[in-house]
């Protein structure tokens, strides 16, 4: 079946347990007019971080030479404070409350497109 058959089918069913909706409002996106626009911002997006302290986005690779260079002694973890790691010779390793987890700077990039 196709995405549009499915909708019809879905809309039916929804017709037929007299679900009250204005279809006048639904959106598809499955459909090029859609996507489009999530696709151009997620190109936007992707490879970018928010650099707090300029309030703005900066390329990914920026952060990376932070991180090799100090560590995120200057950049806070936005969903733990507390997480903190510096830029040691070797590994490096995440530091909380005085533990040290076993992954690494390397481990935040490993992910990153070249």
């Amino acid at each position: 079946m196709t995405t549009e058959a499915n909708i019809r089918t879905f809309r039916q069913q929804l017709d037929n347990i007299g679900f009250c909706y204005d279809w006048s409002r639904q959106i598809n996106t499955s459909h090029p007019g859609y996507y489009k626009w999530t696709q151009h911002i997620f190109l936007q997006l992707f490879g970018s971080w928010y650099n707090r302290h300029a309030a703005k986005a900066e390329p990914i690779e920026t952060l990376v030479r932070i991180f090799e260079a100090e560590g995120n002694i200057h950049q806070e973890c936005p969903g733990d404070r507390s997480i903190r790691f510096s830029a040691d010779t070797g590994t490096t390793g995440a530091m909380r409350n005085n533990s040290r987890p076993s992954w690494n700077t390397a481990s935040l990039t490993s992910h990153m497109p070249k």
